[in-house]
This record gives C-alpha cells, structure tokens and sequence, in this order.
C-alpha cells in the first residue's frame, strides 16, 4: 500500500487552520477579560479619584474654618491623613488659647518635612507656652509671651532663642513622659532620648545664646512629677502622677528618700542642660527637694547607728555596721562598704559605719554612710554617689 503523501499534507494544513483558529479564538477572549479587567480599573480608579477629591475638598474646607490659609492648607493635606489630624488638633487648642494656627506655621518653628517629629513637638510648645499667662500680658496679643514663637523681624534673635528653648522643654517632656511608660532601654525612649539631643546641640553649637527660662509653670510641675514617678516606681511606691502624692510606707523613710535625691538630680540636668541655657526657676525647685531629701537620709541614718529607730524601721534590717560579741559595733573600711555595695550586699537606705580619711586634716574617721544605689555621676547639684555621707559618727552609745 503506497502512501498518500498529498492526503497527508491536505490534513496537515487543515489541523494546523483548526489550531490557530482555537489560538485566536483563545486570544481574543483573553483580550476580552483583559479589556474588561481594564474597564473595572479606569472605573475603580475613576472612582478612588472622585473619592479622594470629595476628601480633599472636605479637608480644605474643615482647615480652612480652623483659621489656616488656602496655602498652608494644601501644605497640610500634602501629609496625608495623619498631617491633617495632628495640625487639626493644634488649631483647635491654639484657639482656645487665642494663638493664630495659621501664623505659627509661617514662623521658622515648622519646616517642610512633614515626617519631621520636632514639628509636632514645636506646635506642643507653643501650646504650653500660651498655658497660665503671667498676670499683666495683654490679651490681644498672645504673642508678648517671654516664650514667643512667632516670627517678628524687629525680634529675629530672641525667636531664635526661643524656638530651641520651647523645642527643648517639649522634648524633654516628651522623653520623661516615654521613660515612665516604656523604660529606659526601650526603642521609645531612644528615640525621644534623640531628640532631646538634638535640641541640647543646637544649644551648644552657638554658645552666644543664651536663655534663663526654658520653662513655663505647667511645664515645670510636668519635669517635676515625671522626675519624682519614676524615681519611686523604680524603688517600689506608688506613685500618683497626677496629683503629686507618693506612697508613704511605715519604715522606708529612707529609701523614700533616696528616691527624692535621685529625682531632684533628674529635675536639675533638666533645669541645666548647658553651660548658657539655665531655668533658674526649675533648678531652685530641685535644690529645695535635694535639701529635704538630704535632711531625711541624715536623719534616718543617725537613728539607725544609734538604734534610736522606729520598730517599723528597724524591722527592714538597714544597720549594716557589724557588731562584736559585746554589742559594739567593728568598723570597717569604706573600701570595704564599696565592695559590698557593687557586690549586691546593700539596698536601698541601708546604713553603715566606716572608717574614712579626711582629706583636709588627714585624720581617720568614723563616718556613717547611707547606700542609695545611684551611679556616680556630677550633676547640677553637686557630685551624687553610691553612698551618702551622713556626717561624723561620734556617739558612744551601742
């Protein structure tokens, strides 16, 4: 049988326009689906559009009645949602505090980068800044405050002072704010530890500025209370932020207040960020609470050497100067104290005798020594220690 070579070819052609038919017939419904799916989007986009153009026009309007330009509005909305609430909420307590929103965004406070933490930390200060008026300020212009933000040629210097200082007290609000809620080592609190710098570099980097009021007086009750929160939460007390008012346990007068030290150290690095930016105001707050504090740690470590303490305190075991089989006390070095300090034998109020040379007369002393716990360190205040000193022990009587 021979084979039919022209048959095959005719039945090749023909499964081959049967393919390509099928091809096409599959092309073109895909561009059909295609064309649909395009359709869907034009008109889902159409849609997005007449959406996001209602908001905008929503937007404007609802800036615009809060007392912002068309310009600064559209500035605003450039943001985004977040741009919008945020520059809301401050015009509407602005007004209240009779300030011009849309004046404050022409001062050299606010640059363009709306991502920019130190906008929003700027437009709080301004709102502090207008809180609790001194008596004689006229009300027709909020802007005679000492904490002027806005932009007057004939001012240009002390705006400029001003803006770092409002910057700074808002920052560092900011910060004790996040380390009572977060920690000291959380990602918060490093990044409102940054600012808080960059605030204290601007001050360095010209020292000719110079500035004796940081604060106003809510800003200062807000360093103070954060100051005092966190130094007693971290000691064990309960602490009411709101109304100032710390636990009050039978007994732990002493570490209650080691805990005022910590704090009036805290309030005075605030107070005195820099060698010419200083808020006297504030710093004679810390030195009233370091005084009190210090005057409560003396007193308590005198009861305790001569075991004239309550039975409240001495149940908490805070005598740590050994005693001999006779019930006299062996004194040891300060070296000594030191060592057990760093080695975890001490807490918080516990009182110790030790010898000490003094370095004016060369004599060997008994000084009697309050463990606090707080890392060396200079502050405003003078230099504070592991260890308090309580002054001479002379008392004979064990």
């Amino acid at each position: 049988m021979s084979f039919n070579f022209g048959g095959f070819i005719s039945g090749l052609s023909k499964q081959i326009v049967s393919d390509i038919e099928r091809e096409k017939a599959k092309q073109d419904q895909f561009d059909l689906l295609a064309e649909q799916e395009a359709t869907k989007l034009r008109l889902a986009n159409a849609a997005e559009r007449r959406k996001q153009r209602k908001a905008d026009a929503d937007n404007m309007a609802f800036l615009k009645t809060l007392g912002f330009s068309d310009a600064k509005a559209q500035w605003i909305m450039k943001g985004g949602a977040n741009s919008v609430q945020m520059y809301a909420n401050f015009a509407q307590t602005a007004m209240e505090s009779g300030i011009d929103p849309d004046t404050i965004l022409k001062s050299n406070l606010i640059n363009d980068d709306h991502n920019d933490p130190r906008n929003e930390a700027n437009l709080e200060a301004v709102k502090n800044a207008a809180i609790g008026r001194p008596i004689g300020v006229d009300p027709s212009n909020p802007y005679s405050l000492n904490l002027s933000v806005v932009k007057r040629p004939e001012d240009e210097e002390n705006l400029e002072i001003s803006s770092i200082a409002t910057g700074y007290a808002t920052s560092l609000n900011q910060r004790l704010s996040v380390k009572n809620k977060f920690g000291i080592d959380s990602e918060e609190y490093k990044a409102a530890d940054s600012n808080v710098t960059y605030w204290k570099n601007e001050m360095e980097n010209d020292p000719s500025k110079t500035a004796d009021t940081l604060f106003n007086k809510d800003s200062r009750e807000t360093i103070i209370k954060n100051a005092r929160s966190y130094a007693f939460q971290e000691a064990g007390f309960k602490y009411n932020i709101e109304t100032g008012i710390v636990q009050v346990i039978a007994g732990k007068r002493g570490p209650q207040a080691v805990a005022s030290l910590e704090a009036a150290g805290e309030i005075a690095l605030a107070a005195n960020p820099t060698p010419n930016f200083s808020d006297d105001v504030l710093m004679a707050r810390a030195i009233g609470i370091q005084k009190r504090a210090e005057r409560d740690l003396s007193s308590h470590a005198k009861a305790v050497v001569n075991k004239t303490a309550t039975a409240e305190t001495q149940k908490f075991g805070y005598n740590k100067t050994k005693i001999d089989d006779t019930g006299k006390y062996v004194i040891g070095s300060f070296a000594q104290a030191l060592k057990d300090g760093d080695g975890g034998k001490l807490k918080e109020g516990d009182v110790i005798i030790v010898k000490q040379k003094n370095l004016d007369t060369g004599v060997i002393e008994f000084r009697i020594k309050v463990y606090t716990g707080i890392p060396r360190a200079e502050t405003p205040l003078g230099i504070f220690d592991t260890f308090y000193d309580a002054g001479v022990y002379s008392t004979p009587n064990q």
